[in-house]
């Protein structure tokens, strides 16, 4: 799911302000035709041949999985409508500053790369460009296992925006999606690389990571861009780490309880607003009843709010599409309502278990609680 889920409105978000740029440097884009860019970058028609099949690969191998398919959707087809600005759009937008032509026309397929690559990851995981945040996310992981005791044993790994400078990462995913033998593979990395060479942006720009999803196969990706803005906005870093974690381990709750829940697997959920907007909302308790547990994170409400206040402002006011998040007082009532349930419950410390959240979630939902 991108989110494969995604943090989903973040990411959701990045691609809405991708969209916006796009539109206002459309032309100057589409004055450069392909032949152009084939003179100026010789990979340019091997390039093209073999992102599309890595797109279509990962198509058909994730096709069972309509949730993380619609994520890796073409962002252009989002119709988005922005609540309102946030610090982390400010952010977004400084990070877009030294973009050039070229880099927008590269960005899409890095984007591309970058996230299969880090599905496909199975090196030791560390989180931050430098590891700064893994002692972070290594901590939460323990705590979230121990808090959710799910059946299934979840895989946390880092996304990195320096991937797309690594000559041994890009070649695996030419090889591993478009059967590429590895001199074309390798021949494709080498001139990636070169190719950023040139830019001014890239691998290093924190968009290229600016992620975070999970996947109906155990997985959560957390990317350091994400992280990086968010933290960028004044929030402390333990705080965005473990609210970012919190949320796709949220997901992985709903994933295994999915059939009794829903009726059907996470591969067969169909997406409408009602539907995406319920799952995106009940992330977010159970993500801010870990947050204010006394056995979860043991946060104070202020610190969480602060966080919410940034994340939930990404919330989207689109209610007719299929991707509608929950609009930012909605995404903030689901919040407080996890911490409410977490204060209240008797005795003090007591863990609900899955089943009862899940109840309580849906029965403030049918009361219009969450939807004021």
């Amino acid at each position: 799911m991108k989110s494969p889920i995604l943090v989903a409105a973040i990411t959701l978000t990045l691609f809405s302000c991708r969209k916006e740029i796009n539109t206002k440097q459309q032309e100057n884009i589409t004055s450069t035709e392909n032949s152009e860019a084939s003179l100026s970058h010789p990979i340019h028609s091997k390039w093209e041949s073999f992102v599309a099949k890595i797109k279509a690969k990962n198509n058909s191998r994730f096709k069972t999985d309509s949730y993380y398919r619609k994520f890796f959707e073409d962002p252009e087809s989002e119709n988005l409508v922005e609540c309102q600005i946030s610090a982390l759009n400010t952010i977004v937008q400084q990070y877009l500053i030294p973009f050039q032509e070229w880099d927008y026309f590269l960005f899409p397929d890095y984007i591309w790369i970058n996230q299969v690559s880090a599905i496909i990851d199975r090196s030791k995981q560390f989180f931050g460009r430098d590891g700064e945040y893994t002692q972070l996310v290594t901590k939460h992981e323990r705590k979230l296992t121990t808090f959710w005791n799910l059946k299934n044993t979840i895989r946390v790994n880092g996304e990195h925006s320096e991937t797309l400078g690594n000559r041994d990462k890009i070649a695996e995913v030419f090889i591993l999606f478009t059967d590429a033998s590895r001199e074309d593979a390798y021949y494709v990395a080498d001139q990636i690389i070169a190719m950023n060479k040139e830019s001014k942006v890239f691998p290093h720009t924190p968009l290229l990571s600016f992620d975070g999803f999970s996947t109906s196969d155990h997985l959560i990706v957390l990317g350091d861009g994400l992280i990086q803005g968010i933290t960028e906005t004044g929030v402390v870093d333990e705080v965005a780490v473990a609210g970012l974690l919190s949320h796709e381990w949220g997901h992985q709750v709903q994933f295994e309880n999915s059939l009794k829940w829903y009726g059907v697997t996470p591969e067969e959920w169909q997406f409408s607003p009602k539907f995406t907007r319920q799952i995106e909302m009940e992330a977010d308790f159970f993500s801010s009843y870990y947050l204010t547990h006394k056995r979860g994170a043991t946060y104070n409400w202020k610190r969480v709010a602060e966080f919410n206040e940034l994340f939930f402002n990404i919330g989207d006011c689109d209610f007719t599409s299929a991707a509608h998040h929950g609009t930012p007082t909605q995404r903030q009532n689901a919040a407080k309502l996890g911490y409410t349930v977490a204060s209240q419950t008797k005795p003090m410390g007591h863990i609900l278990s899955p089943d009862q959240l899940h109840s309580i979630f849906m029965q403030k939902l049918r009361d219009y609680y969450l939807t004021k």
